[in-house]
């Protein structure tokens, strides 16, 4: 089985295939403990915002679960989403909706 990443640098989106003999499924054990690093332009995205796209895929999610910093000089700012994953299909889902959106320039 081969899977297929989507990686957000600069704006530009790239796919990256990973090796038909790796398991994606082995890598991670479910429910797990997960941080999602997002960077994004500073402008266009608020902590309330990002909380409205986070909540649908993790309704348990809070301000107090995101850590958040701002660039030297204010362009961007990194936001670490700390949470427990309960499937492979919801990390999916959420990296796929925060990816397909222009303000976030980087997501891991």
């Amino acid at each position: 089985m081969t899977s297929a990443a989507l990686c957000t640098v600069g704006g530009r989106r790239n796919h990256f295939k990973m090796s038909d003999n790796v398991d994606n499924k082995a890598l991670l054990t479910f429910p797990c403990r997960t941080v999602l690093k997002i960077t994004a332009i500073a402008a266009a995205v608020t902590l309330d915002a990002l909380l409205g796209i986070v909540k649908p895929y993790v309704p348990d999610v809070s301000e107090a679960d995101i850590t958040v910093k701002n660039s030297s000089h204010g362009k961007y700012v990194s936001f670490s989403v700390s949470f427990i994953a309960q499937s492979q299909e919801q990390l999916d889902a959420l990296y796929r909706d925060l990816t397909a959106r222009k303000e976030f320039v980087f997501v891991l």
